[in-house]
């Protein structure tokens, strides 16, 4: 399930047993979380207000997920991510991204993000014209590289780990503060720190090896958010593959290769989590005549024996156990 929630918004820490919760609780757009891995999920997530029109963000998950979004902001801005923060691999819309590599997107864009276990996601969210204040003034130029978007980069190791403990620094501050204390004026570290990571993100992305996402790349991730905008808009109705290919005008064999890029998954493994995800959402909030199997059978899961395999597969659970839960009832009861 997606959520539109608006940039920008306090500064305050947040912890999620459910990955729709989690999508939620995300500001700066639409966002959907696919749970990857079978095992409990659970995720944290801080935000740092660094003054007017930059904002710092972590999202640490406990496992591998799929993370989709579109970018909203109230005004013209770029997002800066960190995908890998605990080190390791993601793949970033379809593309491998490793511990040093930084991704700008902006208003409008859908990126993609897939994990493969425990990870933290940074986020750095500025305004443009603060940026291009702070590229223009530290570097003097005003068209300098750390402004292109979409684009990927590999910042100098040095820099990086300092970008790092900056954003590390933003998060702690949470720990010491309540959220009413956390602003500009009235706490001078917060200054320091906006002002240091401007300069590291200025000065490093203008020095870094950067380059524009190619026009086939952006095709292909404006294309997956096609195809997962077809599944959150029909998903009381999708019967399979080819219902999948006729709603976004794709043949099967791109809409194979545009899932397996993006999230590593067969197109029916992808189209079968989603659904899966759609029964969990109902049955988290349920109405109160409903029963696992008229949940299951609405989402297109007629082998219901099949279907609970596959539920406690992903969620650890039987889905009578999800609905028993959600209706304050004994575990179990119909």
């Amino acid at each position: 399930m997606t959520h539109r929630i608006h940039y920008p918004t306090g500064s305050s820490r947040h912890y999620f047993d459910e990955a729709d919760a989690l999508a939620a609780g995300i500001h700066g757009g639409l966002f959907g979380v696919l749970p990857l891995d079978k095992t409990t999920f659970a995720a944290n997530m801080s935000v740092t207000e660094l003054g007017a029109g930059l904002s710092v963000r972590s999202v640490k998950t406990s496992s591998a997920v799929a993370i989709r979004s579109e970018i909203i902001a109230q005004k013209p801005s770029i997002t800066y991510m960190l995908p890998s923060l605990l080190g390791g691999v993601s793949i970033f819309d379809g593309k491998e991204m490793g511990s040093l590599d930084i991704v700008s997107r902006t208003t409008g864009q859908t990126p993609t993000l897939r994990t493969f276990g425990p990870n933290e996601i940074g986020v750095i969210a500025v305004e443009r014209d603060v940026m291009e204040r702070a590229v223009g003034s530290l570097t003097g130029k005003s068209n300098a590289n750390a402004l292109i978007t979409p684009a990927s980069y590999r910042m100098e190791p040095g820099r990086y780990v300092r970008l790092q403990a900056l954003h590390r620094a933003a998060g702690m501050l949470l720990d010491h503060y309540q959220q009413s204390e956390l602003i500009i004026e009235r706490l001078p570290a917060l200054q320091v720190i906006r002002d240091e990571m401007l300069a590291v993100l200025a000065v490093g992305l203008a020095e870094a090896p950067g380059k524009a996402d190619h026009l086939a790349s952006q095709q292909q991730t404006r294309s997956m958010a096609r195809i997962d905008r077809y599944l959150d808009e029909n998903r009381e109705s999708l019967t399979g593959l080819q219902d999948l290919c006729l709603g976004t005008g794709f043949p099967l064999r791109t809409v194979e290769a545009i899932i397996r890029r993006h999230t590593g998954m067969p197109a029916l493994v992808y189209l079968r989590r989603r659904r899966l995800a759609f029964v969990r959402a109902a049955l988290l909030r349920p109405r109160q005549d409903a029963t696992v199997t008229t949940t299951a059978i609405r989402y297109g899961f007629w082998h219901l024996g099949r279907f609970s395999n596959y539920y406690k597969n992903v969620y650890c659970e039987l889905p009578s156990a999800t609905l028993a839960r959600s209706l304050g009832r004994p575990n179990g009861s119909r």
